[in-house]
């Protein structure tokens, strides 16, 4: 799956209450790359060739990836060879961002990963403050965790983004376990808010869009907020 969102920040952005300074747009794409991407040797497939003239089209200012292929296999470090193979794509098939003089792109991983994948993004601005929230709540461990970072774009404008991959619906766990996930990454995200004014997006692949007729979600009732 992949989705493209684009987001417009309009009005005047406060920033810790310094001088108002001037909307900024800002795009963002999101790709499942379904693991054809992540390890050096996928970088010249033809999914990897197909995937980087989609976004060279595109031409996103963020990319958001889901299940960058977690290339455990190939021992310790993982994010550092997951880097390395990131690096080594854009340079050679994303021109926009990787052969331009004078162009500098950030890479960024999530630091937990379910044995087989993990979240990962790149950027043509700045990262800061990278890190992966856990998603496991009282009933179920860490899955793929929530990614976050901060990107400063031009001036003092700045975004948060949350960047997350919920639990496919595969099992009879799935769907229980995709709640728990959704609201502790929620949580996460408002006790983040609380503390920041600068603005901030929350970006996932849901696994929401699944056959209904193949999906335990569609059987359950539904769930009705409780009071104030």
């Amino acid at each position: 799956m992949r989705k493209r969102l684009a987001i417009l920040l309009l009005g005047l952005l406060f920033l810790w209450g310094v001088t108002p300074v001037r909307a900024q747009q800002v795009n963002v794409m999101q790709w499942n790359l379904e693991g054809h991407l992540g390890n050096p040797a996928s970088n010249n497939t033809a999914a990897a060739k197909a995937i980087a003239r989609i976004i060279n089209y595109n031409q996103p200012d963020v990319l958001l990836f889901d299940e960058v292929e977690d290339i455990s296999s190939l021992g310790s470090g993982t994010t550092n060879q997951n880097a390395a193979a990131f690096v080594d794509w854009v340079t050679n098939n994303v021109p926009y961002m990787g052969k331009q003089p004078g162009v500098t792109f950030f890479i960024s991983f999530g630091s937990l990963g379910d044995g087989l994948s993990r979240e990962g993004a790149i950027t043509r601005y700045p990262m800061f403050n990278a890190t992966t929230y856990g998603d496991g709540g009282s009933t179920y461990s860490n899955l793929r965790g929530m990614q976050a970072f901060k990107v400063q774009l031009s001036g003092t404008n700045a975004l948060q983004l949350f960047h997350a991959h919920l639990k496919a619906d595969s099992d009879s766990t799935s769907c229980p376990r995709r709640q728990e996930e959704a609201e502790v990454d929620s949580t996460n995200m408002v006790r983040w808010a609380s503390t920041n004014l600068f603005p901030y997006v929350w970006s996932c692949d849901c696994n929401e869009d699944e056959n209904p007729a193949h999906s335990e979600c569609s059987r359950m009732p539904p769930i009705i907020p409780s009071q104030p």
